[in-house]
């Protein structure tokens, strides 16, 4: 933002101890001005007063930036000379300090330079007014949170699915075997008539060893002679199976089934 004016010193209506030459056109401006900042920022308003010519001016700040919502820290003042299309310029800038203390938009003054011309006569320079906003700065830490909790959110919800999916999975994967394992054992009822001894009851020795892996988590049917001995009595039947073989009469079968449907507490109206 840049504001200018231009004040004309006439050293003939004006004696003057500091200015040497008969005319001097004095600029003031302000340049690299924000006029939005956020809340606690510290930002310079600068305010350049330039002239032609090698004459000296004594330049006094006559105010201060202290605004509702703005709060001056310090001023600096700097001078220098430069030469332009072959001519001298001479420059004072003056560097206000600000720190922005609220929110809102905040109305700047006009900020005053005083050059004594003489003992009876000043020179008062002054730029224009001006409207700074203040804004309230961004909070990344509650964006940061509320992120971090909708990830550990979701990956809860992805968590409790995925273990109602399993769950779920695991449960039809029971039925299903429960209703293959009644279905082959109610098989094996209704060929005990019919079908080859030693085929039956090897059948039947594979069935029940499903039951146990499945239901039981074990191996093999011998760790269940410890808990029932009856067990032992069904495994010899098995024995007999693979090593021994010969007739069997089909009510032997049947008892053996009955046993084994005692053994894996099996009910035919389940």
């Amino acid at each position: 933002m840049e504001t200018d004016s231009t004040h004309t010193i006439d050293s003939q209506a004006v004696d003057t101890p500091f200015v040497s030459i008969n005319e001097v056109g004095v600029n003031i401006k302000l340049f690299e001005t924000p006029t939005q900042v956020l809340l606690g920022d510290t930002f310079d308003i600068k305010v350049l007063v330039s002239w032609q010519g090698e004459a000296s001016l004594l330049l006094l700040p006559l105010n201060s930036v202290n605004s509702k919502g703005l709060e001056q820290i310090s001023v600096k003042q700097e001078s220098g000379r430069l030469l332009q299309n072959s001519k001298i310029h001479s420059e004072n800038t003056f560097t206000y300090k600000i720190v922005a203390l609220d929110t809102g938009e905040w109305q700047v003054p006009s900020l005053k330079i005083l050059s004594p011309i003489s003992q009876n006569k000043n020179l008062e320079l002054e730029t224009e007014p001006f409207t700074m906003r203040v804004e309230t700065p961004f909070q990344f830490l509650p964006l940061i949170s509320s992120v971090l909790f909708l990830m550990v959110f979701f990956a809860f919800i992805y968590w409790k699915q995925k273990k109602r999916r399993q769950k779920q999975e695991q449960i039809k994967s029971e039925r299903s075997f429960e209703e293959n394992h009644k279905e082959a054992f109610l098989i094996l009822k209704q060929r005990v008539n019919t079908a080859d001894s030693r085929e039956w009851l090897l059948a039947l020795e594979k069935n029940c060893a499903g039951w146990a892996q499945h239901s039981l988590k074990i191996d093999s049917l011998e760790l269940l002679v410890d808990q029932n001995p009856e067990w032992n009595l069904l495994l010899e039947e098995f024995k007999h199976a693979r090593y021994g073989g010969g007739f069997r009469d089909s009510f032997m079968n049947l008892e053996t089934w009955k046993l084994a449907a005692k053994l894996m507490s099996f009910s035919e109206d389940e």
